[in-house]
């Protein structure tokens, strides 16, 4: 898998991504932990823990997702640098993937394979296909950031209801107690 390419475009998975899922499965594990003990122990510090966390990164993920949404209209000049700079191995898989020829027209940086068969089958540039096949991917992300983005809202509310549930049923105890202890100190 890590050295999978889809059309040429590598498949993001050096091993500094793979340590940081590491690193970032593990963050997630210990924010669950608050949460979890914290339900379970019905301790308000460790849930309040939890929510704070949360709120940060629901707070850092909107900030990314609305950082990619203002980068988006980079995205034409990201693929033509990229194109420039890629070798000819790249572009010629890039080339038989989309079925086209050379970045905005045949004439345009082309690979090698593609400059003997401009004459014979002229081709149209690549610069759509991989716009098109970028902007396809970023809509799956985009989908799946706002689904689990509404997922860690419903979890917050839930943790925050639960803390605060915590809290008055605490209260409620001790004041009954206190209740109890003064009717008990008349008769």
């Amino acid at each position: 898998l890590a050295n999978q390419s889809v059309g040429g475009l590598s498949a993001l998975s050096p091993p500094q991504i793979s340590i940081g899922l590491i690193v970032l499965g593990s963050f997630v594990f210990v924010i669950s932990f608050f949460g979890c003990c914290g339900a379970k122990t019905e301790n308000r510090v460790l849930l309040w823990i939890y929510c704070l966390v949360v709120i940060i990164l629901i707070i850092c993920q909107l900030s990314v997702g609305i950082a990619g949404y203002f980068y988006r209209s980079n995205l034409d000049s990201w693929a033509e640098k990229a194109w420039v700079k890629a070798d000819n191995k790249s572009r010629d898989s890039i080339e038989h993937y989309f079925e086209c020829c050379g970045f905005k027209n045949s004439t345009d940086y082309p690979g090698p394979k593609c400059l003997n068969n401009t004459l014979i089958h002229p081709l149209p540039g690549c610069y759509k296909a991989i716009v098109d096949f970028l902007n396809s991917k970023l809509k799956l992300v985009e989908i799946g950031g706002i689904t689990i983005g509404c997922i860690q809202v419903i979890g917050l509310l839930f943790s925050i209801c639960l803390a605060c549930s915590i809290h008055k049923e605490k209260y409620d105890t001790e004041l009954l107690k206190d209740s109890r202890n003064v009717i008990g100190s008349y008769s």
